[in-house]
């Protein structure tokens, strides 16, 4: 039989399962897949289809962008870059009104960073 899924996702799902304490069961209700589906997935004999990625990545709380990229469906990114995604993904669950403030903090960290240091050095 082929393996259609990569070890990568496998493992994946593995150890957030075994972090959760989740059965097959457990992980089945939480995704709506059948419990034959979590062990195809979990055994490397199915495919996951993009919705199974989004169910996974919501039962796990983690960002789909990188369940996708471990499934081999979007290229891997370059190191330092998962800060970003990561971001992001936060980003992307707050509400528009705190997405604002958060702007606008930012903004005036970068601001506050630009100005020069003052120092406490005495003039001679």
């Amino acid at each position: 039989m082929l393996n259609y899924v990569s070890m990568d996702l496998s493992e994946f799902i593995e150890k957030e399962m075994k972090k959760r304490g989740l059965s097959q069961a457990d992980l089945a209700r939480l995704t709506g897949l059948t419990t034959g589906g979590v062990s195809m997935l979990l055994n490397r004999t199915r495919k996951p289809s993009p919705e199974t990625l989004n169910a996974l990545a919501k039962a796990f709380d983690f960002p789909p962008d990188a369940l996708f990229r471990t499934a081999g469906f979007l290229p891997e990114i370059q190191k330092g870059d998962s800060q970003t995604e990561e971001l992001l993904f936060l980003f992307n669950q707050l509400p528009s009104s705190e997405k604002t403030n958060l702007i606008k903090y930012i903004r005036i960290n970068l601001e506050m960073l630009k100005r020069p240091e003052k120092t406490n050095q005495v003039k001679k």
